[in-house]
Protein backbone atom coordinates (compact mmCIF):
# COMPACT_ATOMS: atom_id res chain seq x y z
CA UNK A 1 0.00 0.00 0.00
CA UNK A 2 1.46 3.40 -0.79
CA UNK A 3 1.21 6.35 1.29
CA UNK A 4 -0.93 9.71 0.06
CA UNK A 5 3.24 11.19 -0.19
CA UNK A 6 3.80 9.18 -3.74
CA UNK A 7 0.54 10.78 -5.22
CA UNK A 8 1.49 14.12 -3.42
CA UNK A 9 4.61 13.70 -5.54
CA UNK A 10 3.04 12.93 -8.75
CA UNK A 11 0.71 15.67 -8.58
CA UNK A 12 3.82 18.04 -9.23
CA UNK A 13 5.08 16.25 -12.25
CA UNK A 14 4.73 16.94 -15.61
CA UNK A 15 1.74 14.34 -17.41
CA UNK A 16 4.30 11.99 -19.57
CA UNK A 17 5.86 11.35 -15.93
CA UNK A 18 2.57 10.89 -14.42
CA UNK A 19 1.47 8.77 -16.73
CA UNK A 20 5.16 6.60 -16.64
CA UNK A 21 5.12 6.11 -12.77
CA UNK A 22 1.07 5.38 -12.54
CA UNK A 23 1.96 2.33 -14.79
CA UNK A 24 4.41 1.36 -12.66
CA UNK A 25 2.63 1.68 -9.31
CA UNK A 26 1.13 -1.83 -8.44
CA UNK A 27 -2.86 -2.15 -8.56
CA UNK A 28 -3.21 -2.25 -4.57
CA UNK A 29 -1.37 1.25 -4.37
CA UNK A 30 -3.70 2.50 -7.06
CA UNK A 31 -6.66 2.05 -4.83
CA UNK A 32 -5.59 5.48 -3.00
CA UNK A 33 -6.99 4.64 0.14
CA UNK A 34 -4.50 5.05 3.67
CA UNK A 35 -6.21 4.17 6.99
CA UNK A 36 -9.12 6.54 6.71
CA UNK A 37 -7.46 8.67 3.82
CA UNK A 38 -8.95 9.03 0.59
CA UNK A 39 -6.95 10.10 -2.24
CA UNK A 40 -9.19 11.19 -3.97
CA UNK A 41 -10.29 13.76 -1.31
CA UNK A 42 -6.57 15.60 -2.05
CA UNK A 43 -7.03 15.52 -5.58
CA UNK A 44 -8.79 18.21 -8.53
CA UNK A 45 -10.49 15.92 -11.12
CA UNK A 46 -9.47 18.79 -13.34
CA UNK A 47 -6.49 19.88 -12.25
CA UNK A 48 -5.00 16.18 -11.37
CA UNK A 49 -7.40 14.34 -14.12
CA UNK A 50 -4.65 11.41 -15.08
CA UNK A 51 -4.21 10.68 -11.66
CA UNK A 52 -8.16 10.70 -10.65
CA UNK A 53 -8.06 8.74 -13.17
CA UNK A 54 -5.93 6.13 -12.91
CA UNK A 55 -7.11 5.77 -9.00
CA UNK A 56 -11.08 6.11 -9.80
CA UNK A 57 -10.66 3.09 -12.56
CA UNK A 58 -8.55 0.93 -10.41
CA UNK A 59 -11.34 1.00 -7.48
CA UNK A 60 -14.13 0.56 -9.73
CA UNK A 61 -13.05 -2.46 -11.19
CA UNK A 62 -11.65 -3.93 -8.10
CA UNK A 63 -14.46 -3.21 -5.61
CA UNK A 64 -17.62 -5.03 -6.17
CA UNK A 65 -19.96 -2.76 -4.83
CA UNK A 66 -20.99 0.82 -7.09
CA UNK A 67 -22.80 2.70 -4.03
CA UNK A 68 -19.44 4.44 -2.49
CA UNK A 69 -17.57 4.62 -6.16
CA UNK A 70 -20.10 5.74 -8.34
CA UNK A 71 -20.18 8.88 -6.84
CA UNK A 72 -16.17 9.92 -7.54
CA UNK A 73 -17.19 8.51 -10.90
CA UNK A 74 -19.55 10.81 -12.21
CA UNK A 75 -17.67 14.22 -10.04
CA UNK A 76 -14.87 12.80 -12.39
CA UNK A 77 -17.24 12.37 -15.94
CA UNK A 78 -18.39 16.17 -14.96
CA UNK A 79 -14.72 17.29 -14.32
CA UNK A 80 -12.14 15.51 -16.56
CA UNK A 81 -9.66 17.67 -18.57
CA UNK A 82 -10.00 16.15 -21.66
CA UNK A 83 -6.27 17.35 -23.00
CA UNK A 84 -4.59 15.32 -19.99
CA UNK A 85 -6.90 12.36 -20.74
CA UNK A 86 -6.63 11.65 -24.36
CA UNK A 87 -2.79 10.46 -23.02
CA UNK A 88 -4.29 7.76 -21.19
CA UNK A 89 -6.99 7.12 -23.70
CA UNK A 90 -6.81 2.65 -22.77
CA UNK A 91 -7.75 3.78 -18.93
CA UNK A 92 -10.29 6.11 -19.37
CA UNK A 93 -12.23 3.60 -22.54
CA UNK A 94 -11.92 1.21 -19.39
CA UNK A 95 -15.06 3.10 -17.75
CA UNK A 96 -17.78 1.93 -20.21
CA UNK A 97 -16.85 -1.60 -19.20
CA UNK A 98 -17.17 -0.88 -15.69
CA UNK A 99 -20.44 0.85 -16.09
CA UNK A 100 -21.33 -1.79 -18.11
CA UNK A 101 -20.78 -4.38 -15.08
CA UNK A 102 -22.14 -1.90 -12.39
CA UNK A 103 -25.48 -2.54 -14.28
CA UNK A 104 -25.73 -5.90 -13.49
CA UNK A 105 -25.23 -5.52 -10.47
CA UNK A 106 -28.11 -3.23 -10.05
CA UNK A 107 -26.98 -0.04 -11.22
CA UNK A 108 -29.46 2.50 -13.34
CA UNK A 109 -29.52 1.52 -16.87
CA UNK A 110 -30.46 5.05 -17.33
CA UNK A 111 -27.96 6.56 -14.88
CA UNK A 112 -25.32 4.66 -16.63
CA UNK A 113 -26.67 5.90 -20.43
CA UNK A 114 -26.61 9.81 -18.97
CA UNK A 115 -22.62 9.01 -17.16
CA UNK A 116 -21.81 7.63 -20.72
CA UNK A 117 -23.44 10.24 -22.57
CA UNK A 118 -21.69 12.91 -20.89
CA UNK A 119 -18.33 11.11 -20.73
CA UNK A 120 -18.50 10.70 -24.60
CA UNK A 121 -19.73 14.68 -25.94
CA UNK A 122 -16.45 15.55 -23.33
CA UNK A 123 -13.65 13.09 -24.82
CA UNK A 124 -14.98 14.12 -28.53
CA UNK A 125 -13.04 16.89 -29.76
CA UNK A 126 -16.31 17.65 -32.26
CA UNK A 127 -19.45 15.72 -32.38
CA UNK A 128 -19.30 12.85 -34.75
CA UNK A 129 -16.06 11.50 -33.77
CA UNK A 130 -16.67 7.65 -32.61
CA UNK A 131 -15.37 6.62 -28.94
CA UNK A 132 -14.58 3.65 -27.25
CA UNK A 133 -17.66 4.29 -25.01
CA UNK A 134 -20.53 4.23 -27.92
CA UNK A 135 -20.51 0.38 -27.82
CA UNK A 136 -20.94 0.19 -23.87
CA UNK A 137 -23.71 2.36 -23.71
CA UNK A 138 -25.43 0.68 -26.87
CA UNK A 139 -25.23 -2.61 -25.20
CA UNK A 140 -26.73 -1.04 -21.88
CA UNK A 141 -30.03 0.64 -23.65
CA UNK A 142 -30.18 -3.16 -25.59
CA UNK A 143 -29.95 -4.94 -22.46
CA UNK A 144 -32.25 -2.23 -20.28
CA UNK A 145 -34.78 -1.91 -23.49
CA UNK A 146 -34.42 1.52 -23.43
CA UNK A 147 -33.37 2.17 -26.88
CA UNK A 148 -35.07 5.52 -26.85
CA UNK A 149 -32.60 6.10 -24.24
CA UNK A 150 -29.03 6.37 -26.42
CA UNK A 151 -31.28 7.81 -29.52
CA UNK A 152 -29.33 11.31 -29.64
CA UNK A 153 -25.92 8.81 -29.96
CA UNK A 154 -27.66 6.51 -32.56
CA UNK A 155 -28.80 9.87 -34.84
CA UNK A 156 -25.52 11.32 -34.45
CA UNK A 157 -23.48 10.48 -37.56
CA UNK A 158 -20.25 8.95 -37.20
CA UNK A 159 -18.03 10.80 -39.23
CA UNK A 160 -14.71 10.88 -37.74
CA UNK A 161 -12.58 7.72 -36.64
CA UNK A 162 -9.45 9.01 -35.14
CA UNK A 163 -6.99 6.27 -32.80
CA UNK A 164 -5.33 9.58 -31.79
CA UNK A 165 -7.83 11.57 -30.52
CA UNK A 166 -10.39 8.78 -28.80
CA UNK A 167 -8.58 5.61 -28.62
CA UNK A 168 -10.57 3.38 -31.00
CA UNK A 169 -10.11 0.92 -32.48
CA UNK A 170 -11.87 -1.77 -35.12
CA UNK A 171 -14.00 -3.94 -32.79
CA UNK A 172 -15.16 -0.45 -31.34
CA UNK A 173 -16.78 0.36 -34.70
CA UNK A 174 -18.09 -3.31 -35.45
CA UNK A 175 -19.79 -3.44 -31.67
CA UNK A 176 -20.91 0.12 -32.57
CA UNK A 177 -22.27 -0.74 -35.78
CA UNK A 178 -23.51 -3.86 -34.25
CA UNK A 179 -25.34 -2.78 -31.20
CA UNK A 180 -26.98 0.20 -32.64
CA UNK A 181 -28.30 -2.13 -35.73
CA UNK A 182 -29.95 -3.81 -32.97
CA UNK A 183 -31.66 -0.89 -30.95
CA UNK A 184 -33.08 0.74 -34.68
CA UNK A 185 -34.12 -2.98 -34.61
CA UNK A 186 -35.81 -2.74 -31.31
CA UNK A 187 -37.48 0.54 -32.52
CA UNK A 188 -38.50 -0.89 -35.88
CA UNK A 189 -36.41 1.50 -37.53
CA UNK A 190 -34.97 -1.38 -40.08
CA UNK A 191 -33.39 0.89 -42.41
CA UNK A 192 -31.68 2.61 -40.22
CA UNK A 193 -30.72 -0.83 -38.43
CA UNK A 194 -29.80 -2.53 -41.97
CA UNK A 195 -27.63 0.65 -43.02
CA UNK A 196 -25.30 -0.33 -39.66
CA UNK A 197 -25.60 -4.10 -40.10
CA UNK A 198 -24.23 -3.49 -43.79
CA UNK A 199 -21.19 -1.04 -42.40
CA UNK A 200 -20.23 -4.02 -39.64
CA UNK A 201 -20.38 -6.22 -42.61
CA UNK A 202 -18.68 -4.73 -45.29
CA UNK A 203 -15.67 -3.22 -43.20
CA UNK A 204 -12.29 -4.44 -44.29
CA UNK A 205 -11.32 -7.48 -43.24
CA UNK A 206 -8.67 -9.67 -43.50
CA UNK A 207 -10.46 -12.72 -41.64
CA UNK A 208 -14.06 -12.18 -40.36
CA UNK A 209 -15.50 -11.38 -36.75
CA UNK A 210 -17.90 -13.39 -35.33
CA UNK A 211 -19.22 -9.91 -34.94
CA UNK A 212 -19.17 -9.25 -39.14
CA UNK A 213 -21.26 -12.98 -38.79
CA UNK A 214 -23.61 -11.75 -36.37
CA UNK A 215 -24.46 -9.09 -38.53
CA UNK A 216 -25.06 -10.52 -41.30
CA UNK A 217 -27.30 -13.49 -40.00
CA UNK A 218 -29.37 -10.18 -38.39
CA UNK A 219 -29.38 -8.38 -41.55
CA UNK A 220 -31.04 -11.32 -43.62
CA UNK A 221 -33.47 -11.42 -41.16
CA UNK A 222 -34.74 -7.77 -41.04
CA UNK A 223 -34.19 -8.07 -44.83
CA UNK A 224 -36.52 -10.33 -45.16
CA UNK A 225 -39.21 -8.62 -42.39
CA UNK A 226 -38.93 -4.76 -43.81
CA UNK A 227 -38.32 -5.66 -47.28
CA UNK A 228 -39.13 -9.29 -48.02
CA UNK A 229 -36.57 -10.38 -49.57
CA UNK A 230 -32.53 -10.67 -48.77
CA UNK A 231 -30.90 -7.03 -49.66
CA UNK A 232 -27.74 -8.30 -51.57
CA UNK A 233 -24.70 -7.06 -50.47
CA UNK A 234 -22.37 -4.81 -51.83
CA UNK A 235 -19.52 -6.16 -54.32
CA UNK A 236 -16.91 -4.60 -51.67
CA UNK A 237 -17.67 -6.66 -48.84
CA UNK A 238 -14.86 -8.69 -48.20
CA UNK A 239 -14.36 -12.49 -49.70
CA UNK A 240 -13.54 -13.81 -46.43
CA UNK A 241 -16.28 -12.20 -44.66
CA UNK A 242 -18.57 -13.37 -47.66
CA UNK A 243 -17.16 -17.00 -47.17
CA UNK A 244 -17.23 -17.28 -43.46
CA UNK A 245 -20.96 -15.73 -43.48
CA UNK A 246 -22.14 -18.12 -45.54
CA UNK A 247 -20.36 -21.15 -44.01
CA UNK A 248 -21.80 -20.30 -40.91
CA UNK A 249 -25.04 -18.90 -42.16
CA UNK A 250 -26.60 -22.43 -43.77
CA UNK A 251 -29.67 -22.27 -41.26
CA UNK A 252 -30.70 -18.68 -42.95
CA UNK A 253 -30.17 -19.82 -46.44
CA UNK A 254 -32.79 -22.33 -45.54
CA UNK A 255 -35.09 -19.28 -44.11
CA UNK A 256 -34.49 -17.16 -46.85
CA UNK A 257 -34.98 -19.84 -49.54
CA UNK A 258 -38.39 -20.94 -47.58
CA UNK A 259 -39.74 -17.40 -47.26
CA UNK A 260 -38.98 -16.23 -51.17
CA UNK A 261 -41.28 -19.94 -52.04
CA UNK A 262 -44.30 -18.45 -49.74
CA UNK A 263 -44.35 -21.59 -48.34
CA UNK A 264 -45.82 -20.79 -45.11
CA UNK A 265 -46.81 -24.56 -43.46
CA UNK A 266 -42.98 -25.48 -44.24
CA UNK A 267 -41.81 -22.22 -43.16
CA UNK A 268 -43.07 -22.45 -39.43
CA UNK A 269 -41.71 -26.31 -39.26
CA UNK A 270 -38.02 -24.84 -40.60
CA UNK A 271 -38.25 -22.38 -37.48
CA UNK A 272 -39.65 -24.67 -34.94
CA UNK A 273 -36.63 -27.36 -36.17
CA UNK A 274 -33.74 -24.73 -35.90
CA UNK A 275 -35.25 -23.27 -32.63
CA UNK A 276 -32.08 -23.55 -30.32
CA UNK A 277 -29.58 -22.60 -32.90
CA UNK A 278 -31.49 -19.58 -33.19
CA UNK A 279 -32.10 -18.74 -29.65
CA UNK A 280 -28.48 -19.25 -29.07
CA UNK A 281 -27.79 -16.19 -32.48
CA UNK A 282 -30.06 -14.66 -30.17
CA UNK A 283 -32.80 -14.33 -33.61
CA UNK A 284 -35.48 -16.62 -32.65
CA UNK A 285 -37.53 -13.43 -31.50
CA UNK A 286 -36.96 -11.44 -34.83
CA UNK A 287 -37.84 -15.59 -36.43
CA UNK A 288 -40.99 -15.68 -34.86
CA UNK A 289 -41.71 -11.82 -37.06
CA UNK A 290 -41.06 -13.88 -40.41
CA UNK A 291 -44.61 -15.59 -40.55
CA UNK A 292 -46.25 -12.26 -40.59
CA UNK A 293 -43.90 -10.60 -42.79
CA UNK A 294 -44.60 -13.28 -45.42
CA UNK A 295 -48.69 -12.82 -45.31
CA UNK A 296 -47.93 -9.13 -45.49
CA UNK A 297 -45.74 -9.62 -48.51
CA UNK A 298 -48.17 -12.59 -49.79
CA UNK A 299 -51.12 -9.49 -49.76
CA UNK A 300 -49.06 -6.82 -50.89
CA UNK A 301 -48.48 -9.06 -54.17
CA UNK A 302 -51.88 -9.78 -54.32
CA UNK A 303 -52.46 -5.91 -54.57
CA UNK A 304 -50.98 -5.40 -57.92
CA UNK A 305 -52.54 -8.28 -59.34
CA UNK A 306 -56.18 -8.22 -58.26
CA UNK A 307 -58.63 -4.75 -57.80
CA UNK A 308 -61.41 -7.21 -55.62
CA UNK A 309 -60.86 -9.94 -53.90
CA UNK A 310 -62.97 -11.80 -51.81
CA UNK A 311 -61.78 -12.62 -47.75
CA UNK A 312 -62.02 -16.33 -47.97
CA UNK A 313 -60.06 -16.38 -50.97
CA UNK A 314 -57.55 -14.20 -49.53
CA UNK A 315 -57.03 -15.94 -46.46
CA UNK A 316 -56.76 -19.10 -48.97
CA UNK A 317 -53.51 -17.39 -50.71
CA UNK A 318 -51.71 -16.42 -47.94
CA UNK A 319 -52.28 -19.21 -45.19
CA UNK A 320 -54.96 -17.89 -43.25
CA UNK A 321 -57.42 -19.83 -41.13
CA UNK A 322 -60.49 -18.17 -42.07
CA UNK A 323 -61.99 -14.72 -43.51
CA UNK A 324 -62.04 -13.36 -40.34
CA UNK A 325 -58.12 -14.01 -39.28
CA UNK A 326 -57.96 -12.56 -43.15
CA UNK A 327 -60.23 -9.17 -42.06
CA UNK A 328 -57.46 -8.86 -39.16
CA UNK A 329 -54.55 -8.91 -40.96
CA UNK A 330 -55.97 -6.78 -43.37
CA UNK A 331 -57.24 -3.87 -41.27
CA UNK A 332 -53.71 -3.96 -39.25
CA UNK A 333 -52.29 -3.37 -42.79
CA UNK A 334 -54.38 -0.54 -43.98
CA UNK A 335 -53.84 1.43 -40.10
CA UNK A 336 -50.14 1.11 -40.86
CA UNK A 337 -50.32 2.60 -43.96
CA UNK A 338 -49.00 -1.01 -45.76
CA UNK A 339 -51.83 -1.17 -48.35
CA UNK A 340 -55.21 1.52 -49.16
CA UNK A 341 -58.10 -0.70 -49.20
CA UNK A 342 -61.98 -0.65 -48.06
CA UNK A 343 -63.40 -4.20 -47.08
CA UNK A 344 -66.97 -4.35 -47.67
CA UNK A 345 -69.29 -7.07 -45.54
CA UNK A 346 -72.24 -8.61 -47.04
CA UNK A 347 -74.53 -9.41 -44.73
CA UNK A 348 -74.11 -6.65 -42.04
CA UNK A 349 -72.02 -8.05 -38.75
CA UNK A 350 -71.19 -10.97 -41.05
CA UNK A 351 -67.13 -11.50 -41.73
CA UNK A 352 -67.70 -12.11 -44.68
CA UNK A 353 -67.11 -9.59 -47.91
CA UNK A 354 -64.58 -8.27 -50.03
CA UNK A 355 -61.82 -6.16 -50.24
CA UNK A 356 -61.63 -3.78 -52.66
CA UNK A 357 -57.68 -2.50 -53.38
CA UNK A 358 -57.89 1.40 -54.62
CA UNK A 359 -54.35 1.68 -55.91
CA UNK A 360 -51.37 -0.59 -56.44
CA UNK A 361 -48.93 -0.77 -53.55
CA UNK A 362 -45.53 0.02 -54.16
CA UNK A 363 -43.03 -2.78 -55.00
CA UNK A 364 -41.62 -2.24 -51.62
CA UNK A 365 -44.95 -2.59 -49.90
CA UNK A 366 -43.73 -0.05 -47.77
CA UNK A 367 -46.33 2.93 -46.82
CA UNK A 368 -45.77 6.37 -48.81
CA UNK A 369 -44.28 8.87 -46.97
CA UNK A 370 -45.63 12.28 -46.88
CA UNK A 371 -42.78 14.72 -47.78
CA UNK A 372 -41.17 17.20 -44.71
CA UNK A 373 -39.67 20.12 -46.82
CA UNK A 374 -38.08 21.63 -43.70
CA UNK A 375 -36.23 17.79 -43.03
CA UNK A 376 -35.36 17.54 -46.66
CA UNK A 377 -33.37 20.47 -46.52
CA UNK A 378 -32.03 20.07 -43.38
CA UNK A 379 -30.99 16.54 -45.08
CA UNK A 380 -29.67 18.07 -48.05
CA UNK A 381 -27.49 20.25 -45.60
CA UNK A 382 -25.84 17.44 -43.66
CA UNK A 383 -25.32 15.73 -46.48
CA UNK A 384 -23.55 18.78 -48.18
CA UNK A 385 -21.23 19.02 -45.31
CA UNK A 386 -20.20 15.28 -45.41
CA UNK A 387 -19.30 15.47 -49.17
CA UNK A 388 -17.34 18.53 -47.67
CA UNK A 389 -15.77 16.32 -45.01
CA UNK A 390 -14.98 13.75 -47.46
CA UNK A 391 -13.68 16.08 -50.09
CA UNK A 392 -11.33 17.28 -47.65
CA UNK A 393 -10.56 13.84 -46.32
CA UNK A 394 -9.25 12.75 -49.76
CA UNK A 395 -7.83 15.44 -50.46
CA UNK A 396 -4.97 14.63 -46.90
CA UNK A 397 -4.66 11.32 -48.45
CA UNK A 398 -3.83 11.95 -51.84
CA UNK A 399 -1.13 14.63 -50.69
CA UNK A 400 0.92 12.67 -48.42
CA UNK A 401 4.33 11.38 -49.17
CA UNK A 402 2.97 7.42 -49.18
CA UNK A 403 0.39 8.19 -51.15
CA UNK A 404 2.10 9.60 -53.93
CA UNK A 405 5.23 7.83 -53.50
CA UNK A 406 3.00 4.54 -54.71
CA UNK A 407 1.31 6.39 -57.87
CA UNK A 408 3.89 8.12 -59.21
CA UNK A 409 6.74 6.93 -60.89
CA UNK A 410 8.24 9.70 -62.14
CA UNK A 411 8.58 13.08 -60.67
CA UNK A 412 8.24 14.85 -64.32
CA UNK A 413 4.69 13.52 -64.47
CA UNK A 414 3.25 16.46 -63.01
CA UNK A 415 -0.05 15.94 -65.14
CA UNK A 416 -0.10 12.51 -63.22
CA UNK A 417 -0.51 14.23 -60.11
CA UNK A 418 -2.00 16.71 -60.79
CA UNK A 419 -5.27 14.36 -61.78
CA UNK A 420 -4.59 12.75 -59.10
CA UNK A 421 -4.72 15.66 -56.40
CA UNK A 422 -7.54 17.36 -58.81
CA UNK A 423 -5.39 20.02 -59.57
CA UNK A 424 -4.29 20.85 -56.46
CA UNK A 425 -0.44 20.19 -57.12
CA UNK A 426 0.33 23.89 -57.05
CA UNK A 427 -0.62 23.88 -53.56
CA UNK A 428 2.03 20.42 -52.53
CA UNK A 429 5.66 21.23 -51.31
CA UNK A 430 7.50 18.95 -54.39
CA UNK A 431 10.31 18.27 -51.77
CA UNK A 432 7.03 16.11 -49.96
CA UNK A 433 7.45 13.62 -52.68
CA UNK A 434 9.98 13.84 -54.61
Amino acid sequence: MASLSVFENLKKKDHKQQLSELRQLPSNALVGIVGQEDVLSRLDAKADSIIYLYVIVERCQRKPSFHDTVQHLDHFVDHFDAAQIRGALPKFNLIGDVLLQWTKLGLNPIYAIRLLSKAIKRIQPAPGYLTALHAPLFRIALTARRPHAALSLLEESVTNISVKDTGVKVVNFLLYAYYGGMLFALMKRYDEALLLFQQAITTPAESASSIQVAASKKHTLISLIHRGTETKLPQYVSNTVVRISKYSSVIYKEITDVFAARNMSGFNELINVHKDSLEVDGNYGLALQLPAAMRRFAIIKLTRVYANMSLERIASEVGLQNAAEAEQVILGMIDAGDIRATITRQDGSNVKGSVRFHEATPVTGLPAIEVDLARVATQIQHMAKLSEQMREEELSIICKKQYLERHVQSSDNMDEIDYMTGGYSSMLDRSNFM
